[in-house]
């Protein structure tokens, strides 16, 4: 995966294995505008560290995001991180030592492989389905085999596939973390992600015990080269900020401040309408120009994100299929890097902007290069 992010988007190369948004809906007018400004005015708070657990305003702006999924928290409760990627390595190894494992379901964000790969960890598969959610018999007995330190969950959007957890699901999955007191790593970047994103809850909004640590960042839904994320760490809040400090002092404060200020004007609202009057209306064209040009291929419609994941025939060459296509301009993200192993069929497209000719014509590009493989 960091060789997929290391490809430079350009003329040449169209990236339809990220998922980020296109330049076409990041709000670089009302941000750049903001930065400006607190460059001009503000006193020297925004050209000092900022606190390890970060700017104690921005915080406070989220804990009021929060609230309206249900989870109610306090300024304290949140740590400001480098990104969603720094809460999930942080949460990591407040749960973690090497040799454990954590439940996850497979596939997923390879982000957390690579941490959990670094570290020297396994991962545990606990099959999920749209309809039912994680499958917590199986998760259960990971449990009872005494072998599990954590969950990895992805509620709501998930990747790679879009998946979002039924609340049924999300509190039974609570009330079985609290019965074997294990902790649950909720990753929900992807949450803002959705037409119905204010209807949507969080496993955290169902949480009273601090089992929690809920891990997420503006760099799905505002720009990933903002690299701001927060973390809501529960029980493990004074160990989350040890090593929030061990790993780099706290996070830039610039741009805390400039989010901050975002947030609290309502261009963060008025942006996520505009963002969601879009995503929804790109995927459905990803998925009918997929259904064109993988005949036979297995998706199902994601619930969240901006990406759809692509089941071809077992033995399909999808490496190969990578190979040709970035030879032709196209680049995709190949479903083995979102599983420690297997998942060497499968492929993850996306597009995180307004549809357009050059994406249909290089789904259909992809269509044609997997027919000739065979």
């Amino acid at each position: 995966m960091p060789r997929i992010l290391a490809e430079p988007g350009s003329s040449k190369l169209l990236r339809l294995g990220i998922a980020q948004l296109e330049p076409d809906l990041v709000p670089r007018r009302e941000l750049n505008r903001i930065a400006r400004q607190m460059m001009r005015t503000s006193g020297s708070e925004v050209f000092e560290y900022a606190p390890s657990e970060g700017c104690v305003a921005l915080r406070r702006r989220i804990c009021e995001w929060m609230f309206q999924w249900g989870a109610t928290l306090s300024a304290r409760d949140i740590v400001i991180t480098s990104g969603c990627q720094e809460a999930l390595s942080i949460a990591v190894q407040c749960l973690a030592d090497q040799g454990d494992t954590v439940a996850a379901a497979l596939p997923t964000y390879p982000g957390l492989l690579k941490i959990l790969q670094s570290m020297g960890m396994k991962v545990l598969d606990v099959p999920s389905s749209p309809s039912h959610g994680l499958d917590l018999d199986r998760l259960e007995a990971g449990i009872k085999r005494g072998s599990l330190a954590a969950v990895y969950v992805m509620a709501n959007g998930a990747n790679p596939n879009g998946m979002t957890l039924p609340d049924d699901n999300k509190r039974a999955l609570i009330e079985l973390a609290a019965k074997y007191d294990l902790a649950i790593i909720e990753d929900d970047t992807n949450h803002c992600l959705n037409v119905d994103h204010e209807h949507l809850s969080s496993i955290k909004s169902f949480d009273d015990r601090g089992l929690v640590i809920y891990c997420s960042s503006f760099s799905k839904t505002v720009s990933p080269a903002l690299r701001v994320g927060w973390m809501a760490p529960g029980r493990v809040i004074e160990k989350a900020l040890e090593l929030k400090y061990a790993l780099n002092l706290a996070s830039p404060t610039l741009p805390q401040h400039t989010l901050e200020r975002f947030i609290s004007e309502g261009g963060y609202r008025r942006h996520l309408d505009r963002v969601n009057a879009v995503l929804p209306g790109t995927v459905r064209h990803l998925a009918d120009s997929i259904s064109r040009a993988f005949p036979g291929a297995r998706f199902e419609m994601p619930h969240g994100g901006m990406f759809i994941w692509l089941q071809l025939n077992p033995g399909s060459d999808v490496h190969h299929l990578r190979q040709q296509a970035i030879e032709h301009g196209v680049s995709f993200a190949p479903g083995y890097c979102f599983s420690p192993g297997g998942h060497d069929n499968c492929l993850r497209l996306g597009w995180g902007g307004r549809w357009n000719e050059r994406v249909e014509s290089a789904v259909s590009l992809l269509g044609s290069l997997r027919s000739q493989l065979g």
